[in-house]
């Protein structure tokens, strides 16, 4: 490769051109001679002992190659992105297999999508057809990323199987769907494992139901398996049908609009046990699509699936149930931005499995960690870890890195919109239910203590 070649001029990669940057990068890689190098084919060249001449031209030669490549993946990506090359910015090899560690997400939920996407594929009104074949071939492409290098034809059909599977299902399996999305791969015998119990709770149910209503036609006394509130704790009724869930939110309503008023009798007010604690949830937003007759949907498919590094929380805080293992009930009252009031629902903790300097590295824990099923964004409440524990926040201009002792435990990369977000995958209770080294972020009273801890997690 001359000096006089120049350095591609194509689009940087991100989330959603990844794919089209690939080809693109490679086709250049071949035209500038260093796509073997990439590509971890050409390796480097044995020296005789002692080495010759030829032998030392030959490797300088090598070296001269691979420091082109790596210098041309680094000026390739955005300067945020660089973090993904901290400690292999010398090897194309890793640094092309980071890119691809951190854009292409192998899961079953992402190959389901990426199916999905190819199915749904129509051609627009003014689209040219090679426009449209272009279109396909990507999917395709995509599709392909997805797959392992022994993919077969028969894994294809088992692939299809699950797809026809699940597409075939109605509206009200969608809590069920998204639970298989979360499985690491389309496997036919896990899916059809998970439809036979998924059948066997569905069976528990409606013979629940219908118990529960001959029991109330035929007296008024509770059912063999009554109704629980997530809300008030009593059981007879759900928390859409709660009194006490209906005055607190007309009274924090009440409060938002009326400041310094005075406050509704005693009769109406929020128990004292329940408002004593007001958590305070920084600038996250809430959900607009919650359905507050279940707060403990496992999966809030309209909520963030990432974690905001928040100054402004004072406690860590997701709606996504599936994501909490410990859970316990805890109902208490946490102001938002604009001063209006919404309520947890439970408290637990979550695996988070952080990417540092562009490698996985421990898992945290993090623990008392706010079931909060209204809330739109998951907030990490930076304050925990530096007030009371000694954790230093570096905020550089690309990213922020969290440190205890001198270590990065985990990053967060700063956006194009002044958020920072954490690093990493966040791990679901089935997952993370199982016996690893972590590093634990203990929130007790508002005190947050770090440890390691080697155990099984469903006895924590």
């Amino acid at each position: 490769m001359s000096s006089s070649v120049l350095l591609p001029t194509f689009p940087k990669p991100n989330a959603t051109n990844y794919n089209t940057w690939k080809q693109d990068m490679t086709a250049w890689f071949r035209a500038a001679g260093l796509w073997r190098i990439v590509d971890g084919k050409q390796s480097a060249p044995v020296l005789a002992s002692p080495a010759t001449g030829a032998d030392l031209i030959a490797e300088d030669t090598w070296l001269i190659k691979v420091d082109r490549a790596a210098g041309a993946l680094a000026l390739s990506v955005e300067e945020e992105q660089y973090i993904h090359f901290d400690g292999i910015d010398d090897d194309p090899v890793k640094m092309w297999k980071a890119l691809q560690d951190v854009f292409v997400q192998r899961r079953s939920g992402t190959c389901f999508d990426a199916y999905d996407n190819l199915f749904s594929i129509q051609k627009k009104e003014s689209e040219s057809l090679q426009s449209l074949m272009n279109r396909v071939d990507e999917a395709i492409h995509r599709i392909k990323e997805l797959h392992d290098k022994d993919f077969t034809l028969a894994k294809l059909d088992d692939e299809l199987n699950c797809m026809a599977l699940i597409c075939a299902l109605p509206e009200e399996y969608q809590p069920f769907v998204s639970s298989l999305h979360l499985m690491k791969k389309l496997d036919k015998d896990a899916v059809k494992l998970a439809f036979v119990a998924e059948k066997s709770h569905h069976n528990h149910r409606a013979a629940t139901a219908a118990a529960v209503g001959t029991a109330l036609s035929a007296s008024t006394s509770l059912p063999s398996h009554p109704v629980h509130c997530t809300f008030c704790g009593q059981t007879g009724h759900v928390i859409k049908k709660c009194y006490a869930y209906a005055d607190a939110s007309a009274k924090a309503k009440d409060r938002a609009k009326n400041k310094g008023k005075t406050k509704a009798n005693k009769a109406q007010e929020v128990p004292d046990d329940k408002k004593e604690v007001v958590e305070f949830a920084g600038n996250a937003s809430v959900l607009s699509t919650f359905d507050p007759s279940n707060p403990s949907t496992p999966l809030q498919m309209d909520a963030d699936f990432d974690w905001v590094a928040d100054t402004g929380a004072t406690s860590h805080m997701t709606s996504h149930h599936h994501w909490i293992c410990n859970y316990a009930s805890l109902c208490i009252p946490v102001k938002l931005a604009d001063n209006s009031i919404i309520y947890s629902a439970g408290v637990g903790t979550v695996v988070f499995n952080p990417v540092v300097n562009g490698k996985k590295v421990r898992s945290v824990e993090l623990t008392h960690v706010l079931h909060v099923p209204q809330l739109q964004n998951n907030l990490l409440a930076c304050l925990y870890l530096t007030r009371h524990k000694g954790f230093d926040i570096h905020i550089g201009r690309t990213h922020m890195n969290f440190k205890r002792n001198g270590q990065i435990l985990f990053q967060a990369p700063i956006l194009s919109n002044n958020s920072a977000q954490l690093n990493g995958v966040t791990e679901p209770i089935e997952e993370s239910a199982i016996t690893s080294p972590l590093f634990s972020l203990i929130s007790i009273s508002g005190i947050v203590v770090l440890h390691i801890t080697v155990t099984k997690m469903s006895k924590r």
